[in-house]
Formats: structure tokens, C-alpha cells, sequence
């Protein structure tokens, strides 16, 4: 924000900047331009947390980039000479530090763009809905066979029905059969899958 603070100082005139000093508007862009300065080499150093920061930091990096070099260019172009009475001498430092924060910007979003094309991270530690809700029928599936490995009282036709009501959920063929082939007891001749 302060980096826009000292870029549209040096803006083309209008209206908007009828009612101040000459003298007070370099100033004002050289202490927000500083301001500015610190917290862009600050943003440069830390890395985005995660990809939609990467992906907001870059969007707002590349506007706010392509706003300060326009300035830039136009002034540079106009020069001092405008109908607010600017000097050279009073629009270079502050000009200097807009010069410096655009490069500065850009290494921001090429930063942020690498975070942002990085590859996703494996789907086992991501909390998506859809690994959530694997992770719950695997849990409600790991419940059940531990209630029923462990009482006598199950019987065949409640098991039966268990199994039906997993295959209809859409738990995995394989696994349903391997629950299917396992008694009550323990597992009957089914080796472990392998992963």
C-alpha cells in the first residue's frame, strides 16, 4: 500500500492533486516509498506459506508492479515539468526508491509463482473432503470388524448384511470379499494385499 502511496504522488496531474503543496508530495513519496522498501525486502526473504498466498501474492505483486512502472515511465518521460511545479531535484530520491521497489516487486512474483506451480503435496496428508471421507469409512469399516472379530454373538446372516450394506456403499470389491473370506475369529488363508 505504500509502495501505491509513493507511486501515485508522482501520478499525471488532475484534480486530485489541486489542493497540495509542491513541496509536501515528494516528501510524502520518499517516506511511504521507504516504508515501502523495508517490506518488500522483507516479503522477498520470507517465503509464501502456502499456494493461494503464493497465488494472491502474485496477483497483487504483478498489478502493483505494472502501476509503479507506468508511473515510473511516465514521469521519466514527462519529467519534472508538470502544472505542480515540481523540481528535478525534488523528484529524484523519491523517484530512486519507486526505481528500486519495481524490480523488488517482480522478484516477489516470480517467488510467489514458483510456490504457486509447485506440485501438490501427496493427497495422504492433505485434509481434503474426499480423503476425509475415505478416512471415516475406513474407520467405521475398522470398528465394525473389530466388534465383530471379537464376540460370539454375531451371526452369519447379521455379517452377511454387513457385508451387502459395505459393497452397496462402495467400499472396495477386494476388501469386501477379503472381510468376507476372515471369520469372526481371525483371517482364514487370505494373505495381506500389497501396497
Amino acid at each position: 500500500m505504500t509502495l501505491l502511496v509513493s507511486a501515485a504522488m508522482h501520478g499525471p496531474a488532475g484534480r486530485k492533486y489541486a489542493l497540495l503543496e509542491p513541496g509536501l508530495v515528494p516528501t510524502v513519496a520518499l517516506v511511504a516509498g521507504a516504508i515501502a522498501l523495508l517490506a518488500l525486502l522483507l516479503a522477498l526473504v520470507l517465503r509464501p506459506p502456502d499456494r493461494e498466498s503464493a497465488r494472491i501474492g502474485e496477483t497483487v505483486s504483478v498489478l502493483v508492479g505494472v502501476f509503479c512502472a507506468a508511473i515510473l515511465v511516465h514521469r521519466l518521460l514527462v519529467g519534472a515539468n508538470d502544472d505542480r511545479g515540481y523540481t528535478p531535484g525534488a523528484l529524484g530520491p523519491s523517484l530512486t526508491t519507486t526505481g528500486v521497489a519495481v524490480p523488488l516487486v517482480s522478484g516477489i512474483a516470480i517467488r510467489a509463482d514458483i510456490v504457486r506451480r509447485r506440485p501438490v503435496a501427496s493427497a495422504a496428508g492433505r485434509d481434503s473432503t474426499g480423503s476425509r471421507v475415505t478416512m471415516r469409512r475406513l474407520r467405521e469399516d475398522a470398528a465394525w470388524a473389530a466388534t465383530a472379530a471379537g464376540t460370539d454373538e454375531v451371526s452369519a446372516r447379521d455379517r452377511a448384511g454387513r457385508l451387502d450394506a459395505l459393497a452397496a456403499r462402495g467400499s472396495d470389491p477386494s476388501a469386501v470379499a477379503q472381510a468376507g473370506a476372515m471369520n469372526p475369529r481371525g483371517v482364514v488363508g487370505v494373505a495381506r494385499p500389497r501396497r
